[in-house]
């Protein structure tokens, strides 16, 4: 097996008055994690989202998350007790091909207060996908809204 790589960028997402960050997930079906060599080339700090081509022949698993950048403990601080926020939300996405994939999670009801919210962020989504053919992909969607009604948390004491 090859030698597998984590891949997140993450990017800002703005809808209106409202903005977070949206950290990317991939993972290669066969590989678990993408070992792609084209995004590992990319230089990050120029990167504008495009790659020209779909860069596996097995179903991508892309997860995005919605959260706030300033509510997240820098490494460094991590301690024996940390709150982690749990953010704004998760989409996740199964490309099957560059032509079709199925995308479904869970958006926070008081932040993602209207259907053309969760529609931005569904097209958000769709318009960073790694391959500019995938970005015209039918994409099919059921997303969820919550409302938290309390949290459950250890703290391994």
């Amino acid at each position: 097996m090859k030698q597998a790589f984590s891949i997140e960028k993450t990017i800002k997402f703005t809808y209106e008055t409202f903005s977070c960050e949206v950290a990317f997930y991939v993972i290669d079906a066969k590989y678990n994690w993408t070992d792609w060599s084209v995004i590992n080339a990319i230089d990050w700090e120029t990167f504008d989202g495009h790659i020209e081509h779909f860069p596996t022949q097995n179903p991508l698993y892309i997860t995005a998350r919605f959260y706030d950048a300033s509510r997240v403990f820098p490494l460094e601080q991590l301690r024996d007790y940390v709150v982690v926020d749990g953010g704004f939300g998760t989409l996740s996405l199964i490309m099957k091909t560059e032509q079709a994939g199925a995308m479904s999670g869970f958006l926070d009801a008081s932040i993602f207060t209207t259907q053309e919210m969760v529609k931005a962020a569904a097209e958000f989504v769709r318009e960073h996908l790694p391959s500019f053919a995938a970005r015209e992909a039918d994409i099919s969607y059921h997303i969820s809204l919550f409302r938290c009604a309390g949290y459950v948390e250890y703290t391994g004491e």
